[in-house]
């Protein structure tokens, strides 16, 4: 039983070896294969793109396994840049691309050898430019941990980008995404830098590209302010009894912890008399649990 045992060991290792031969030797092989890369074009001083440019190039290239492996999964580093301020334009604002431009501007985490580009050459139209200024639009996935909460909103900053393009593609933009910022299990304040959307970094530009967002997390708590003032908004001759309630909040520890009776207003509009439920204004980020007593009575001051 012993020898046996022995001689599946024997056989498992000779395995184990021979599948790291192969895979050593298959992906240090060299290999022909296509791999997308992403184009980036920068136009000239106080210029924009009029053109649609691809987002990407296939290029043909010829390397190792490992390298061609690296470049298609492992390491997406790999980018085309395009200085077209650094080219002379064939016509009026137009430049020809070819596939030697391209070639140059390409850079990959390895030396590989490009045997083609496509497309292998394209032309780039240039215009004046016309610059918007937009609101930022946060697109965020966040979630506190149980007994936190969210006061207010993520705020962004600087909460307007600008938007550098062509007249006719900027004008119709009123705001600009940034991509989806996630968070989860948030129980403090945080800073976040969250990257502009490039979903159009082919016909416009966004300056900043990246921004700051702060969200302000506390601990959820409730507190009960007592001897709020009930006012009457409208009418004359009139008394409202209980002249005070009790008002109970529910926020974050830090804004409810800096809470007066000051800071909440209790009133009634009705003119006349008989029971009505005030109506509670408090300062921006407190939810209203509930008032004590819910109602008042409105009388004629001559009533007892």
């Amino acid at each position: 039983m012993a020898r046996r045992r022995f001689r599946v060991g024997i056989l498992f290792g000779c395995l184990i070896l021979a599948l790291m031969l192969w895979g050593f030797v298959t992906l240090t092989r060299m290999y022909e294969d296509d791999v997308a890369i992403p184009l980036v074009v920068q136009p000239p001083p106080n210029q924009a793109l009029l053109s649609t440019v691809p987002t990407e190039l296939v290029v043909h290239v010829r390397a190792t396994g490992l390298q061609i492996l690296n470049l298609k999964y492992l390491n997406r580093s790999a980018l085309c840049s395009v200085d077209l301020s650094k080219l002379s334009a064939s016509a009026q604002g137009v430049f020809t691309v070819d596939r030697e431009h391209f070639i140059r501007g390409i850079s990959t985490p390895e030396p590989v050898r490009i045997l083609s580009v496509f497309p292998a050459s394209v032309a780039m139209a240039t215009g004046d430019l016309f610059v918007k200024k937009v609101p930022v639009r946060l697109q965020t996935n966040i979630a506190t941990r149980d007994g936190f909460e969210i006061v207010g909103s993520a705020t962004p900053e600087p909460a307007v980008v600008e938007v550098r393009g062509t007249r006719s593609v900027v004008e119709g933009i009123d705001s600009w995404p940034t991509r989806k910022i996630s968070l989860e299990d948030l129980h403090n304040q945080v800073e976040t830098i969250a990257e502009m959307s490039d979903s159009l970094t082919t016909l416009l530009n966004v300056v900043p590209p990246r921004i700051r967002v702060h969200v302000n997390v506390q601990q959820k708590s409730n507190v009960c302010i007592a001897n709020v003032p009930v006012t009457i908004e409208s009418g004359t001759g009139i008394v409202v009894r209980p002249q005070y309630v009790s008002v109970t909040l529910q926020g974050g520890i830090e804004e409810l912890a800096a809470l007066t009776a000051n800071d909440i207003h209790a009133s009634v509009t009705r003119t006349n008399v008989g029971y009505v439920q005030p109506t509670i204004a408090a300062i921006p980020n407190v939810q209203v649990l509930g008032v004590s007593p819910s109602w008042v009575r409105i009388t004629n001051i001559a009533s007892p």
